[in-house]
């Protein structure tokens, strides 16, 4: 199945406070074994490095882009951003993050729930950036910076914001490479859910061998089922080729991200994660939201995956270098 733990929580243990009783018990009324894929508060750790303006233009728009398809109601949507709290670049980046999400159509907040949610989430943090001008049915793109860090019960650390909603949070660090660890370990451990994390880091920095040998251990670190460089976890269910779920080790009493694999047409066994690299500037980029025709590129690409000839793959590298 896929949707949210409260679902998965209900077919096994039972609706409402019953079902509750019996999970607290260990009592479920369903044992059949099957496998789940749910949701989480998917992190994208920044890795500071040294943008230029041009680039922090570029990534502001690229993270924006990646809260807007479907309303943001996809489980894989990057919820989490993490920086080091001291990078010079970090109130640029979130400033722009913001100013691109301030000039994007705002869209129908259809998913049950999304406005009381969202209520939720803006008293916990009255400071909340709310940005676009959401028309009636619709609610703003919501940005809460500066989570403190400290707060392991924050809201934006524990309940899945199923709607149009980023937050970012940052951590003291005296380096990079220090950084990059304890990134790592607040995503494990104080961060709700396990099916996707990504990482954005700078081709110069990868040049450094010290944060080159972090990013990569950081990679090992995870635990998370997927986990994409310089992209965010649609990449890794888009392809279809990798397995796709929670890291392994959740459990029916805490199932978090779920348990087991979907796709893997390769038929890996016992998957511990996928692990996708993308280009930090790609050529084209079918993901961002402020281009005239994107859709050119899904388009093919239906067309590819309907009939996929030689001619049609052609065709599809092409929209992709014409996104404009």
């Amino acid at each position: 199945m896929t949707g949210s733990d409260r679902t998965f929580n209900a077919i096994v243990f039972g609706a409402g406070a019953e079902g509750k009783q019996r999970k607290q018990a260990r009592q479920p009324v369903f044992t059949k074994p099957f496998s789940a894929e749910l949701g989480n508060i998917a992190p994208v750790i920044v890795v500071p490095g040294p943008w230029s303006e041009k680039d922090i233009k570029n990534q502001s728009a690229r993270l924006g882009s990646w809260l807007v398809p479907n309303s943001a109601c996809n489980c894989l949507t990057p919820r989490m951003f993490i920086q080091m709290k001291n990078w010079e670049h970090r109130e640029k980046l979130n400033k722009g993050i913001a100013d691109f999400l301030a000039g994007t159509k705002t869209r129908k907040a259809y998913y049950p729930g999304s406005f009381e949610l969202h209520q939720q989430f803006v008293d916990a943090h009255p400071q909340a950036l709310q940005l676009g001008k959401p028309q009636e049915g619709h609610l703003p793109w919501t940005f809460i910076q500066d989570v403190d860090a400290n707060n392991e019960d924050d809201i934006c650390f524990k309940r899945e914001p199923f709607m149009s909603l980023y937050s970012e949070t940052a951590l003291e660090a005296k380096s990079v490479v220090e950084f990059i660890g304890k990134a790592v370990e607040f995503a494990n451990e104080k961060i709700w859910g396990t099916l996707t994390a990504s990482i954005v880091v700078h081709p110069k920095s990868m040049k450094d061998p010290a944060v080159a040998a972090a990013v990569n251990q950081a990679i090992a670190n995870l635990r998370y089922g997927s986990i994409v460089i310089n992209n965010w976890g649609v990449l890794a269910h888009y392809m279809t080729i990798t397995p796709w779920g929670g890291y392994p080790g959740s459990d029916i009493y805490d199932v978090q991200s779920g348990m087991g694999f979907v796709d893997n047409p390769l038929m890996f066994d016992r998957i511990q994660k996928s692990v996708i690299y993308a280009d930090f500037a790609p050529l084209a980029d079918p993901f961002l939201t402020n281009t005239s025709n994107n859709f050119l590129y899904y388009r093919q690409d239906t067309r590819y995956h309907v009939n996929p000839s030689v001619g049609n793959l052609l065709k599809l590298v092409w929209s992709a270098l014409t996104i404009k």
